[in-house]
C-alpha cells in the first residue's frame, strides 16, 4: 500500500544485502501495479527480515524486497477516510442489484 503521506525513513537500517522492490516505498505516489492474491504468493522466495523493533517486515521476492507493518508512528498522526458517490439511489440500486444476482436459490430435487 501507498502511504497517503511521505514519511522519513533515515533512521531504519536496512542490512547491506537487500535490494528493495520500491526504494521510494515512503513516499505517497501513484500504484504502479495490483497482483491478485494468486499471484502475490507465487512471487515470494526465501529471505525475511523484522526492521524497527519488529514493526516493518521485509520479505523477499522476485523483485526485490517488499516492505509491510506498522507506519502509524512515522506518519504526522492525521487519517483520511473518505466515500465518493455520484447518488446515494444509484449506489443503492447496485448494491441491490448485486445481492440479488449473488442469491443462492434452493434447488428441488424431484425422485423417482
Amino acid at each position: 500500500m501507498i502511504p497517503v503521506n511521505s514519511f522519513d525513513i533515515s533512521h531504519i537500517v536496512f542490512p547491506s544485502n537487500v535490494h528493495l522492490a520500491d526504494p521510494t516505498f515512503n513516499t505517497s505516489n501513484s500504484i504502479d501495479a495490483l497482483l491478485s492474491a494468486d499471484i502475490f504468493f507465487d512471487i515470494l522466495k526465501d529471505g525475511k527480515y523484522k526492521l524497527d523493533n519488529g514493526n516493518l517486515i521485509l520479505q523477499n521476492t522476485e523483485f526485490g524486497y517488499i516492505i509491510s507493518g506498522n507506519t502509524s508512528r512515522f506518519s504526522s498522526g492525521s487519517l483520511h477516510c473518505g466515500l465518493i458517490t455520484k447518488d446515494f439511489e444509484t449506489l443503492n440500486d447496485t448494491l441491490k442489484s448485486f445481492w440479488e444476482i449473488e442469491e443462492i436459490v434452493p434447488t428441488k430435487f424431484v425422485s423417482d
